[in-house]
């Protein structure tokens, strides 16, 4: 995560120095079938339906109620359009330090979001139950070893607290079609489509 926001103020640093203007496209918790050519699905959501698919059930790995944006790839790809609509029309928005454009429909609480994938998980017999059980440090071990990651990374694919709003895409007249309780409705189909993917052999969790 450090290295990821070191990134973006690298490529801020860069543009300033060549005088070139930087616009920073920030995804969240993306869901929802792409339509493009390329991936067709996300990369956050998948760590939670590979984890429990191997452990058998669905883990919760903060204490609390943590929450986390989230955007459906419809509106997050109106945003894209949005920014270069904007730009190409010459129009003046912000840039630089002030030039994050955060795709966000709202905030959902990690545990919401882990008990609609349960739900639909156990549906499908992928897990013996729809609860959501708290992982202590054994089980983080063999979720790290599922998702083929250090036990220490899986908090960051699976949880955190993200407290980002989407002000900017609003100030260039974006405005998102799906609200971000949208994602727990879309759970059923979101499951359906990962594990699709995973049947196929043409996704596996990645780090956000």
């Amino acid at each position: 995560m450090a290295t990821s926001i070191k990134t973006n103020f690298d490529v801020i640093d860069t543009a300033e120095a060549h005088d070139v203007r930087s616009y920073i496209f920030a995804p969240c918790i993306v869901y929802g079938k792409g339509q493009g050519f390329g991936n067709q699905i996300s990369i956050q959501d998948v760590a939670i339906v590979q984890a429990a698919m191997k452990l058998r059930n669905v883990y919760r790995v903060d204490s609390g109620s943590p929450t986390w944006p989230v955007c459906h790839i419809n509106d997050t790809t109106a945003l894209y359009l949005q920014i270069m609509r904007k730009i190409l029309q010459g129009a003046e928005i912000d840039y630089g330090r002030n030039g994050f454009y955060l795709a966000a429909s709202g905030s959902i609480a990690w545990d919401r979001i882990y008990s609609a994938f349960a739900e639909a998980l156990a549906k499908r017999n992928y897990v013996d139950d729809e609860d959501v059980h708290g992982a202590d440090d054994g089980i983080l071990q063999r979720m790290g070893e599922a998702l083929d990651v250090s036990p220490s990374v899986v908090p960051v694919l699976l949880g955190g607290k993200c407290t980002y709003t989407a002000k900017h895409g609003s100030l260039i007249g974006w405005k998102p079609q799906y609200p971000p309780e949208h994602i727990l409705e879309a759970a059923d189909a979101e499951v359906e489509l990962i594990v699709d993917n995973f049947k196929s052999g043409r996704m596996q969790a990645s780090v956000r």
